[in-house]
């Protein structure tokens, strides 16, 4: 990696850091975080760390997610080196997902992680009659709070784009990730970047069978490109025709998202994952 440079990344306390280093890739690491690194673009996490972190600028990570244990995969190997390893993070987790004392746990790690209820919550609460009356978004606004607070603090913000585990890359109808991106513009947190993570299990041609926690399960975690959020955005905006205003260009770079986010994911994602016609 180039030589780093600006000053050290936020760090998590002391006691956080301890507990994610002794439990978190101590302890844990042999069945949790067997990993390969994979550069599909050479600059992309490069530039992660030593644009962003290194200067205390918070970023987005978005991820492919086809099984439960997937953001660990990203904040475990995209933190891998040694002056890294303490930047604070947050991320959302399925409510149907989060068993007692999780999201404690995550805490102690330096980890903040925000319940929410999303599709597939939804489905499984349905079919219970819906006792709780839980609403499809609950907790979405905390964590986009959190994620204000993370990105303002110079730390990682993780989200799937589909906001739920799929067997294959599927363009977001719900607009999770411009949901996000449009509450941190209108709270005025600028200057961020977006980093695009992928994994591949070798050999495994239906993901629908690794939807669990994969034990023991060896990764191949793939960078992508990393943006700044202004650079994302221009590429969601796409050409700029004579005449039109910054609103018009702003709305249709909001349109195209998602579409950018699916593209970015498709270029770095194993060819098993991709839908095929």
């Amino acid at each position: 990696m180039s030589e780093r440079y600006g000053e050290k990344p936020t760090q998590i306390n002391s006691g956080q850091r301890v507990f994610r280093e002794a439990v978190i890739r101590g302890a844990l690491h042999y069945p949790l975080l067997r990993n390969e690194t994979v550069m599909a673009v050479e600059y992309g996490l490069p530039r992660l760390l030593h644009e962003f972190l290194d200067n205390q600028k918070g970023a987005i990570t978005i991820g492919m997610h086809f099984c439960q244990t997937d953001p660990v995969w990203s904040i475990n190997d995209t933190t891998e080196e040694r002056g890294y390893r303490s930047v604070p993070m947050s991320g959302p987790i399925a409510k149907h997902q989060t068993f007692p004392g999780l999201v404690k746990m995550a805490h102690l790690a330096g980890v903040e992680l925000t319940t929410v209820v999303t599709t597939e919550t939804m489905k499984r609460a349905n079919k219970k009659g819906n006792p709780k009356g839980l609403k499809q978004g609950d907790g979405f606004r905390e964590y986009t709070s959190k994620s204000a607070e993370t990105i303002k603090n110079g730390g990682l913000v993780f989200i799937s784009p589909n906001a739920t585990r799929e067997p294959n890359l599927i363009k977001d109808e719900q607009g999770v990730v411009t949901a996000l991106l449009t509450t941190l513009a209108k709270k005025g947190v600028a200057g961020f970047g977006i980093h695009f993570v992928a994994f591949e299990i070798d050999g495994l041609q239906d993901y629908s069978r690794k939807a669990g926690y994969n034990l023991f399960q060896k990764y191949r975690v793939i960078h992508g490109n990393t943006y700044s959020i202004a650079e994302f955005m221009r590429l969601a905006a796409g050409e700029i025709k004579q005449g039109e205003t910054t609103q018009e260009i702003q709305k249709r770079a909001i349109r195209n998202v998602e579409t950018i986010v699916f593209n970015e994911l498709g270029r770095i994602a194993p060819s098993a994952y991709l839908l095929r016609n």
